[in-house]
């Protein structure tokens, strides 16, 4: 890659681009999709507020370090990680026990399914496609406890 001296960000690697990509998706997405879901989650609106301020929040704070250019240590510690899969696992099943039975699969109604995957995307672009299979084996079960919870067989 070409790099330009005169320009600030130019030493940054495509890693780099990709990870800042991943959380800004992770910014973005639920606001964006909570926006078009209001009607259809009802008097689940306001917790699901809640779950959607907290995590855009994190998000974008964790962006806003990546982009001054600083290597963001947190996103290396497997502590970290860890916390980030159990939560982004907790926000999907806790919704989806949250909805009425056999809503799950209506348009706009499993709002952090999306964001489940920019999850999954940033940590493979972080630990390498090893990492990237692991979560994609772990995630082919959790269908079942979203089933289980929303009355689906």
């Amino acid at each position: 890659m070409q790099q330009f001296p005169d320009h600030p960000r130019s030493s940054r690697s495509l890693g780099d681009w990709l990870v800042l990509g991943a959380l800004v998706h992770r910014t973005l997405v639920n606001p964006i999709i909570f926006l078009g879901s209001t009607d259809v989650l009802g008097e689940l609106t306001t917790a699901h507020l809640a779950v959607v301020a907290l995590l855009t929040v994190v998000n974008a704070g964790l962006t806003a370090w990546a982009l001054t250019g600083r290597q963001v240590i947190l996103l290396r510690s497997p502590a970290f990680m860890a916390c980030d899969l159990l939560v982004t696992v907790a926000v999907n099943i806790g919704s989806a026990a949250a909805l009425p039975p056999n809503r799950i699969l209506l348009p706009y109604c499993d709002i952090f399914w999306l964001y489940a995957t920019s999850t999954a995307a940033l940590w493979t672009i972080i630990r390498g496609p090893r990492t990237g299979a692991l979560l994609l084996s772990a995630g082919a079960g959790l269908p079942s406890p979203w089933r289980w919870s929303t009355g689906l067989p």
